[in-house]
């Protein structure tokens, strides 16, 4: 269980999930690359060093943003404050990709859409259906998105 405090680290954990009563979180444990600080801070900034604009768009209860908020400056300090929101509802964001590991967050997005691969998340169904790619770490996100601007690019021709 993760307490109110500001957590040191996600690395361990695979969903927060808010508690009603405000005072605690519960986490599940989880042993998956894709969360690991390091690549995370490689694939952000290798995206931010090719040009990309990034904002981090959280649906956390309001409560939890500004811990939240403060952890990501202490783990990524090349995401500047303007460039983290707070979204309920994520199928309001207009953006060229979207990156989520909740599926629910990416079925009715206008957009291309990366589905973080987790056990919680795994539906075949509608990673077709829906035409969501799914990644297994942020080597796949960086090289889908390149994907996604050549590809971009060929039909600008």
């Amino acid at each position: 269980n993760l307490t109110k405090e500001e957590p040191e680290s996600f690395d361990n954990v695979i969903k927060v999930h808010y508690a009603n009563d405000g005072e605690r979180f519960l986490a599940e444990n989880k042993n998956s690359e894709i969360h690991n600080g390091s690549l995370y801070t490689k694939g952000l900034q290798t995206l931010l060093n090719t040009g990309h604009q990034v904002v981090l768009a959280t649906a956390t209860h309001e409560c939890n943003f500004e811990w939240k908020c403060k952890w990501i400056y202490k783990h990524f300090g090349m995401i500047n404050e303007s460039n983290i929101i707070r979204i309920y509802n994520k199928e309001l964001l207009r953006a060229d990709v979207i990156i989520d590991d909740c599926m629910d967050n990416l079925i009715k997005c206008c957009c291309d859409r990366i589905c973080l691969d987790m056990p919680y998340n795994r539906d075949d169904q509608k990673d077709y259906v829906y035409d969501i790619y799914r990644a297994r770490d942020w080597k796949e996100i960086v090289k889908f998105i390149n994907d996604i601007e050549r590809k971009n690019k060929e039909w600008e021709k």
